[in-house]
């Protein structure tokens, strides 16, 4: 009886997982904007080149100062968004984990030889393979012990998506990805 509520149980769960509802795509942007954006970024990059182009300007004793004090002042530089990522990173990971994962991968888990988040010794193992191999295992499926469908049975996921997720699990798990 107990074999039977287990099965049952599991199969539930994996059907959970496999909706479809939890990652839509971006729709791209109308082709509109993308028309008239085109035209305003060319004539405003030409503006300037054509005001330089008309205005000579007098040559005066100052313009050398002016021109070494601007050359002398620190700019101030835009920090790259590759910085920003690991934040975004590890919010998309959670929302997929929260949205999907945690049908297999909750602490509290029915299905038997799914790694359990926070679980260090469920983990370990895994975390020893190496973030490539535990991409490709979430990516493209695996089956050993247990069973681990290709993006968490949500064909819709990106790579990025379910790479976010690896990493959340892993590092809530005692990893550092």
């Amino acid at each position: 009886m107990k074999i039977y509520l287990a099965m049952i149980s599991t199969a539930a769960l994996a059907l959970a997982a496999c909706s479809q509802e939890a990652a839509k795509p971006a729709e791209p942007a109308p082709a509109s904007e993308a028309a008239v954006s085109a035209p305003v970024q060319a004539a405003s990059e030409a503006a300037p080149a054509a005001q330089e182009q008309t205005q000579q300007p007098a040559a005066s004793a100052e313009t050398p100062a002016l021109q070494a004090s601007a050359e002398d002042k620190p700019t101030e530089e835009a920090k790259p968004a590759a910085e920003d990522k690991p934040a975004e990173t590890a919010a998309d990971g959670k929302k997929v984990f929260d949205g999907l994962c945690f049908g297999c991968h909750a602490a509290n888990s029915a299905i038997p030889d799914s790694p359990r988040i926070t679980n260090k010794a469920d983990w370990a193992p895994r975390i020893k393979k190496g973030k490539d191999t535990l991409f490709k295992h979430a990516l493209e499926g695996f089956t050993d012990k247990g069973m681990m469908p290709a993006r968490g049975g949500n064909s819709a996921l990106s790579d990025d998506e379910v790479k976010a997720a690896v990493v959340y699990m892993v590092n809530e798990s005692g990893g550092k990805f």
